[in-house]
């Protein structure tokens, strides 16, 4: 986790740095704390999105912590399609270049949902980067791995890199 975090960062980093990015919109972000450890442009707008548990519980946690940037919470729920929708539209209208950061949502995410329209972040507007970790475009996630009451049952079941499947 700590070489998949470092990276992150670093893509960050060069984004806001070199393309220009104004706004980073984090899905399902969870305990992330790169608005407070990262030295960003103070003028840089970040929003974490999750639940409403997960981010009362990380405003309570950092509430003596100072962002190196604007931070917004909206606690939203990313497997909804309409809430994903009216989210990129209302960011999408307000950022010149966004970085769209989806690595803590895609295993919530089902095969369907990929397949539909505005379900990845191309609805955020022209500006958008997409995050690694959504390396195919919307529709083509060949390996999703099914849904299920228990996040990681499905990972484990799966096809994908992640199994813990030993091949052989």
């Amino acid at each position: 986790m700590i070489v998949r975090t470092a990276v992150m960062d670093e893509i960050v980093m060069r984004l806001v740095k070199e393309q220009g990015v104004d706004t980073v919109l984090n899905l399902a972000a969870g305990l992330d704390a790169r608005a407070y450890r990262l030295d960003l442009p103070s003028q840089l707008h970040w929003i974490d999105v999750d639940l409403e548990g997960i981010l009362s519980y990380k405003e309570a946690a950092l509430a003596g912590e100072t962002p190196r940037c604007r931070v917004e919470f909206v606690r939203a729920d990313m497997t909804d399609q309409a809430a994903r929708r009216a989210l990129f539209q209302r960011v999408g209208a307000g950022a010149k270049r966004a970085l769209v950061i989806s690595e803590g949502l895609l295993v919530y995410l089902t095969p369907e949902d990929w397949a539909r329209p505005h379900s990845c972040s191309s609805s955020a507007g022209p500006g958008a980067i997409s995050s690694a970790r959504a390396t195919r475009r919307c529709g083509s996630h060949p390996k999703r791995a099914p849904r299920s009451s228990r996040p990681l049952d499905g990972a484990r079941r799966s096809t994908a890199p992640f199994s813990t499947k030993r091949s052989g």
